[in-house]
């Protein structure tokens, strides 16, 4: 299967921003695994509030993009390329280079992307996937490779993303209705630890790193986000009752106004 051509903003992204005080820079929301753009809604109505514009990308083959298909030799630098383009897209559409913000292996991915170069006036890693040369980092096994995985059935998703506490219906059915397969070369980009990052690469960018104090503790061991924060010099900033999925439910908004007060201006 050939991997899908380039795609205008409009294909790219969810709703576009509209105007916004161009003081603060724009926000490019990226979403994790087995995830699609549409699990920051609740997000961005909550930043567009606090005056903050934001855009959410569909990685190839998630969400909107779901049709075209991907393969499953899809890897996070796949992905990064769809950042690097988007954030164009965003800075040629505004004026102005955007936050990226990341969510989970998307967080991996917008820092593989502000290293190859992407516009970016500052990076916020919510619930992070680590990269591989983080001190002290520990793998996690692998998935099989050869296929797409479908996303975890309902109960697995709920406990390993929601904390076990779904998010009120009908967010919760939008929601799940969204999650949709993922590259097993990504994961394990992930799991496997191939992904090194250079913090000198970021250039000085400010770095936020938000921690989910209920988070999976199989993928996200005690210490770990904070440890990710001193590796980029970055800020970390900890939700203790957040889940890993922390721009859902009754947490979101306390997570969207940590982000909101970090902005760069």
């Amino acid at each position: 299967m050939s991997v899908p051509p380039p795609r205008r903003l409009s294909q790219a992204l969810l709703h576009p921003p509209a105007a916004w005080d161009a003081t603060t820079a724009p926000l490019l929301l990226v979403h994790g695994g087995y995830h699609a753009a549409a699990c920051w809604t609740e997000w961005r109505a909550l930043l567009a509030a606090r005056g903050l514009a934001s855009a959410a990308l569909d990685l190839r083959g998630h969400g909107a993009l779901a049709a075209a298909g991907f393969p499953p030799t899809t890897g996070v630098l796949d992905y990064a390329a769809d950042v690097v383009e988007a954030a164009a897209l965003l800075q040629q559409e505004t004026g102005r280079a955007p936050v990226l913000v990341g969510h989970s292996l998307g967080a991996l991915v917008v820092l593989a992307a502000a290293a190859a170069g992407a516009p970016c006036a500052g990076l916020a890693l919510l619930a992070p996937s680590p990269p591989g040369n983080l001190p002290g980092v520990q793998a996690v096994p692998e998935v099989p490779e050869g296929a797409l995985l479908p996303p975890p059935p309902e109960a697995i998703a709920i406990e390993r993303w929601m904390g076990g506490r779904p998010p009120p219906s009908p967010l919760k059915e939008a929601w799940l209705g969204s999650l949709c397969a993922e590259s097993p070369r990504a994961l394990n980009d992930r799991y496997a630890l191939r992904i090194r990052v250079d913090p000198a690469a970021l250039r000085g960018r400010p770095v936020l790193v938000l921690e989910a104090g209920r988070d999976d503790a199989a993928r996200h061991p005690a210490g770990q986000d904070a440890a990710i924060a001193g590796f980029l010099g970055g800020t970390h900033r900890l939700l203790p009752e957040a889940p890993h999925c922390l721009m859902l439910g009754e947490h979101s908004a306390a997570a969207a106004g940590v982000l909101a007060d970090w902005m760069p201006r």
